[in-house]
């Protein structure tokens, strides 16, 4: 199969749909999903039957032309991705706002991501990801209020400026390695005698990386544009359920390629605790329903990096594994948020309750989600966290659970939604967000009781994840589920400190300076360390 189907394919079916009565469209729309995701089936079965598919475009030599592979970890994404944005598009079927430059602009977005987890060329992932920073801020600005057009501009400048320092990078890794193909870019790199000849390009690119993934202090752009209020329900799902893991997929690519000479593990695991500390204890103080999941997005990124960088075999897979976990049920808690902020009018958490009683179906997809992403036994994040956490021992244990009591004082205050009586059950106007917010929850379980076959198939690792299953788990779920309850009804919720820490925000250069910071505190943590 080729490769490139996965990248034109898309942009194909947007540009012909463009000229299509809308609804013409949305229908070539879900059927160009259904066929890709059939392909992306079909290229995981191909990689973990036949190994790394590697194709070179336009019949280039390797380290000349554009060159696409698809190995176990590029094939899962692109698996997941398909997924994804099959869930959303049936999602927003219905919705007025997805006229035809809108389906355009999604799915162009669509083949660019595609393409970044295909390409072997670090220019061409840098070409594709400028391209998709772009779109992005189009789309964020959709429905051109104020705030909207605010958090629009915020997005493309500050993604600009880290993406300046990609490129910066990249041509220092030019001059040091004479190459931009990832393959030839590793064998080089061991080649190399001086490591700190590469320190340069490679804080340059994890600086730029460490923004698309939203690592703390590089993080404060993300609410702005997950959260922002007039984005559609769909454009804050892809952004905080799939398009920030490009920047994950993006530290684990470069990680893997400077190895031979260039390890930060310690630093970014340091990075990873704090950045997921204080996503949860920022969360805590908002009040929007938008801005809790984002805030929730960083906390969770934050505990990915941890598994990613611990040094432990069983922590690094549970790490990539809640990627895939958090792409599910975050994208399912912000589509509900949509549909319960139109609902009630209002997305201030003190101004909505008994969504159970009012709209049945996208309560219950909200609280699968919800024990997904707290770690509930059975539930796909239960599976993920118990990896990382097998990783680590002693001390560092506390950690794990420091972060998960986090994320459950967050899924506290964000329960709350879910009860008393806010006025009669809603008649369901639109079975496409009901049915799709319903069905993507169910993968929260399925992805749960399945961990093992498909960890096994998708990345050909064989992890034991039986002890997510002992008593003792249970019995510490249960422990934290209590301690979370009685710190959030008891203590925040009386606290008065979380108005003043959520009035604050960052602009354009208190942003700048922080990626300015972070990247100056890198490099010389990697010319004192290598």
């Amino acid at each position: 199969m080729p490769l490139y189907l996965f990248v034109i394919g898309p942009v194909f079916v947007a540009t012909v749909g463009y000229f299509l009565p809308r609804i013409w469209f949305k229908y070539v729309l879900l059927a160009s999903q259904l066929v890709l995701l059939g392909m992306a089936v079909s290229l995981v079965v191909d990689v973990r039957s036949t190994g790394t598919v590697l194709q070179q475009v336009g019949g280039w030599a390797p380290d000349v032309g554009i060159a696409l592979r698809a190995d176990l970890l590029g094939s899962a994404m692109v698996l997941f991705t398909t997924l994804i944005y099959l869930f959303l598009i049936v999602f927003s079927f219905r919705k007025q706002y997805t006229d035809n430059m809108f389906q355009f602009l999604f799915l162009v977005i669509q083949g660019v991501t595609l393409s970044v987890f295909l390409s072997q060329d670090i220019f061409n992932i840098y070409v594709m990801i400028e391209v998709m920073t772009i779109i992005i801020s189009v789309l964020i600005m959709w429905k051109r209020g104020k705030q909207a057009l605010y958090d629009g501009t915020l997005y493309l400048l500050i993604n600009l400026a880290a993406m300046s320092f990609f490129l910066l990078g990249v041509g220092f890794v030019y001059r040091s390695l004479g190459v931009l193909n990832f393959q030839a870019m590793t064998t080089r790199v061991g080649m190399i005698s001086d490591a700190r000849a590469l320190v340069m390009p490679y804080a340059l690119l994890m600086t730029a990386v460490g923004l698309k993934a939203a690592i703390m202090p590089l993080s404060s752009w993300l609410p702005h544009a997950h959260g922002t209020p007039s984005a559609p329900s769909i454009i804050s799902a892809a952004l905080s359920g799939l398009l920030v893991k490009v920047g994950i997929y993006m530290f684990i690519r470069l990680r893997d390629i400077f190895a031979a000479a260039i390890l930060a593990d310690e630093f970014f695991l340091v990075v990873g605790a704090v950045t997921a500390i204080l996503g949860f204890l920022l969360a805590l103080t908002q009040r929007d329903l938008k801005l809790i999941l984002a805030y929730s997005t960083v906390s969770q990124i934050g505990l990915i990096m941890v598994g990613l960088n611990s040094g432990s075999y069983e922590a690094y897979w549970g790490g990539v594994y809640h990627i895939l976990n958090h792409g599910v049920f975050k994208a399912v808690l912000f589509l509900t948020a949509g549909a319960i902020a139109k609902e009630y009018g209002t997305k201030d958490i003190n101004k909505i309750g008994g969504v159970f009683a009012r709209m049945p179906i996208v309560g219950t997809a909200t609280v699968l989600a919800i024990l997904g992403i707290i770690g509930t036994p059975f539930f796909n994040g239960s599976i993920s966290k118990y990896l990382i956490q097998v990783g680590f021992d002693g001390a560092h244990e506390i950690l794990i659970y420091v972060i998960n009591l986090g994320t459950t004082l967050i899924f506290a205050k964000y329960s709350t939604i879910l009860f008393g009586a806010r006025g009669e059950r809603s008649v369901p106007r639109d079975p496409f967000v009901a049915g799709s917010s319903i069905v993507m929850a169910g993968l929260c379980i399925a992805m749960g009781i399945a961990a093992r076959p498909i960890v096994n198939y998708l990345f050909a690792v064989d992890v034991t994840v039986e002890g997510a299953y002992y008593l003792d788990k249970f019995v510490a779920f249960g422990a934290t589920v209590a301690v979370a309850a009685a710190v959030y009804y008891f203590v925040l919720r009386r606290a008065s400190f979380l108005r003043t820490i959520r009035e604050i925000r960052f602009d354009f250069p208190n942003i700048a300076l922080m990626l300015t910071g972070f990247f100056a505190v890198l490099s010389v943590y990697l010319y004192m360390s290598v």
